[in-house]
C-alpha cells in the first residue's frame, strides 16, 4: 500500500463515525442455496442444544464465495441472537493486529526485525532486544500477566474491579514477572507481546490502533460493522449480544453485560466486536490476497513449530496454524469473559468458517464448529463435481475424480465424467493431470493414483494406451495429481477413456491393479470420444 499522512483532523473524524454510527458492510455477497442454509441452520440449532450454551453466531463463506449467516439461541430471555448482533471477538483480533503490522511493514515505517527498543521506553521485565516479529509469534519470552496472583483474571469474578484502566506502567511492574526465556528461544502464548505491539503501531503511525485496523484493513474490503475502539461511546445503533458468566461458581450464569469492560480493555488493548459475517469476511479477503501482498501473507504463515499447545500445529504472526483430521485452518480464537469466537480459513476448500457463543465454555463453543465443518466438507465435494460416481471403497474417505486434463494436438482439454473429448485417429493425446477431492476428514488419509485407458468399441481395455499418474498422499480437500510426460497417438479403434481412482489407505500394500484388496477403486469416470 502506498504512503498515506494522517493529519489530526482525519484521525478525529475516523474516530467519530466509527465510535458513533455502525454502517452496514457494503459487499453484498451472494447467499447460498437454500438446501444448503438448511443444512447449516440445522446443525447449528442441534449443536447449540447439544452444548448447552445460550446463543451462537455464525457465518460461512464457500469456495464460490456465496455466503450463509445464521443464529441460534438468545442474547438474554427476551431477546434471541440476531445476526447483526456484535460478539467480543477476544483474542481472534490479534489476526487483524498482525495484518496490521505486515501492512505498516510494506509501507516501510517499521521492520518485523527491528528490536522493540527502537520505539519504546524500558519496562520491567522486558528485554529490550526482542523483536517486533517474535512479539507477533509469541517467541519474547514475555511472562503472560494473566496468570499473575494479582491479575483480575486469577480473582472471583464478582471481586474485578471493572472501571480500573490499566496503564503500561502498572500492567509491566504489578502483573509482570521474570521471562520465560530469551527471546526467540521457545514459545510461549503472552497477552504481553501484542500489548507492546499496540504501542509501537501508535508510535510509527501517530495514530491509533482502531483508526489504522479500519483504514488500512477493514476499509478495502468494504467492511464497515466492526466495533473496534471502546474508549469511544458506543452508540445505541450496535446491536451487541449479552455475555454469561458463572460469575460465583455456583453453575448458573449471569448476564454480565451491564459491567464496565474497562479492565478487560486496558489490559488487551485489541478488544474488537464484529457480526460473523464481517469476521468472516474479513478472514476470507485477507486470504484471497486482498489485503497483504503474497510475501505479507508468507510471513504470516511461517509457522513456528512444535508449540506446546495441544490444539495447535503452529503458530505463525498472529495465526494459529491448527490441522483437525487431515484438514488444514488457518486463523484465530479467542476466549474472553461471557465470550467464545474463532475464524478459520480452510486452504485446502478455499472456504472460511466464523462462530460465536455468548457463553464462558471454550469445550462447548469451539466443539459447535465440527458439525458446521462436516456440512462445508460434504457440500464443496457436490459443488465440485465430485460425488464419487462408482464408490467402491468402504474405509474413509471416500474420494472421488473431479476432472481430468488432457493436452490434444498442443491444445488443453478439460473434461469430467460423462462428457465428450474431440479425438480422431492420429491425434496426438497426453494427460496432463487429474484434479480429486477428498470429501471427509474423518478418514486417515492414505495414497490415491489414476490410472487411464483407453477401451475399444467392444468395451475392452487397450493395454498399449494405458497412462497413469504417481501416487499422491491425500488429505481432505481438492488435490491435482500429475500424468506422466508421455504422449500417445490415437488408434482408430478407441472408442472411450476410462479414469480409474485408485485409494490405498493406510497400511494396504500398493498394487496397481489392486489385486487381493490391496486398494479401494473408490471412483470412475467414463469420457466418450468423438
Amino acid at each position: 500500500m502506498t504512503q498515506r499522512l494522517l493529519v489530526v483532523a482525519s484521525v478525529l473524524a475516523l474516530l467519530l463515525v466509527a465510535s458513533v454510527m455502525p454502517a452496514e458492510s457494503g459487499v453484498k455477497m451472494t447467499q447460498v442455496q437454500p438446501e444448503l442454509a438448511k443444512k447449516l441452520q440445522t446443525v447449528l440449532d442441534q449443536a447449540l442444544e447439544t452444548s448447552g450454551t445460550m446463543g451462537a453466531s455464525a457465518a460461512v463463506i464457500m469456495p464460490d464465495g456465496r455466503i450463509w449467516t445464521g443464529v441460534s439461541g438468545m442474547s438474554d430471555p427476551d431477546t434471541p441472537v440476531t445476526a447483526d448482533m456484535l460478539f467480543d471477538m477476544g483474542s481472534t483480533g490479534k489476526n487483524l493486529f498482525a495484518a496490521l503490522v505486515l501492512d505498516l511493514a510494506e509501507e516501510g515505517l517499521l521492520s518485523l526485525d527491528d528490536p522493540i527498543n527502537k520505539y519504546l521506553p524500558p519496562y520491567p521485565n522486558v528485554n529490550g532486544a526482542i523483536t517486533i516479529r517474535q512479539l507477533l509469534n509469541h517467541t519474547s519470552g514475555l511472562y503472560m500477566w494473566v496468570e499473575h496472583p494479582r491479575s483480575p483474571f486469577r480473582k472471583p469474578y464478582n471481586e474485578i474491579d471493572f472501571e480500573k484502566w490499566w496503564t503500561a506502567d502498572e500492567i509491566f511492574s504489578t502483573l509482570g514477572g521474570e521471562p520465560y526465556f530469551s527471546p526467540g528461544e521457545g514459545w510461549r502464548y503472552t497477552q504481553a507481546g501484542y500489548y507492546l505491539g499496540r504501542l509501537i503501531v501508535e508510535q510509527v503511525t501517530g495514530s491509533t490502533v482502531p483508526a489504522e485496523v479500519q483504514k488500512r484493513l477493514l476499509d478495502p474490503l468494504d467492511i464497515h460493522g466492526m466495533l473496534l475502539d471502546l474508549k469511544e461511546p458506543v452508540s445505541a445503533n450496535y446491536r451487541i449480544a449479552h455475555n454469561w458468566v458463572d460469575t460465583n461458581g455456583d453453575g448458573v450464569p449471569e448476564d454480565v453485560s451491564a459491567r464496565s469492560r474497562n479492565w478487560i480493555n486496558s489490559l488487551s488493548g485489541i478488544l474488537y466486536y464484529a457480526t460473523m459475517e464481517d469476521l468472516a469476511k474479513w478472514l476470507h479477503g485477507l486470504h484471497q490476497g486482498k489485503v497483504l501482498s503474497q510475501a505479507s501473507l508468507d510471513e504470516m504463515l511461517d509457522f513456528y513449530s512444535p508449540i506446546p499447545d495441544e490444539g495447535l500445529a503452529g503458530y505463525g504472526l498472529g495465526t494459529e496454524h491448527v490441522v483437525f483430521g487431515d484438514v488444514e485452518m488457518w486463523g484465530h480464537k479467542g476466549s474472553i469473559p461471557g465470550y467464545r469466537a474463532g475464524v478459520y480459513y480452510l486452504p485446502q476448500f478455499k472456504a472460511t468458517l466464523a462462530l460465536a457463543i455468548n457463553s464462558d465454555s471454550d469445550e462447548k463453543g469451539f466443539a459447535m464448529f465440527t458439525p458446521l465443518l462436516e456440512v462445508v466438507f460434504t457440500h464443496t465435494a457436490t459443488e465440485s463435481g465430485c460425488t464419487p460416481t462408482n464408490a467402491g471403497g468402504t474405509v474413509p474417505p471416500a474420494i472421488a475424480i473431479c476432472s481430468v486434463t488432457f493436452v490434444v494436438n498442443g491444445v488443453e482439454q478439460v473434461v469430467r465424467g460423462g462428457d465428450t473429448l474431440p479425438l480422431s485417429a492420429g491425434d496426438e493425446v497426453r494427460f496432463k493431470e487429474a484434479e480429486i477431492y477428498v470429501g471427509t476428514f474423518s478418514g486417515n488419509g492414505g495414497e490415491a493414483c489414476v490410472d487411464l485407458a483407453p477401451w475399444d468399441q467392444n468395451g475392452q481395455e487397450i493395454e498399449s494406451g494405458r497412462l497413469g499418474t504417481h501416487n499422491l498422499a491425500v488429505s481432505p480437500g481438492l488435490a491435482t495429481i500429475t500424468g506422466p510426460d508421455r504422449t500417445q497417438i490415437v488408434g482408430e479403434n478407441w472408442r472411450r477413456i476410462v479414469a480409474v481412482l485408485n485409494h490405498w489407505p493406510p497400511g494396504r500394500t500398493k498394487d496397481s491393479d489392486c489385486a487381493g484388496g490391496r486398494c479401494e477403486r473408490d471412483d470412475r469416470i467414463v469420457i466418450e470420444l468423438r
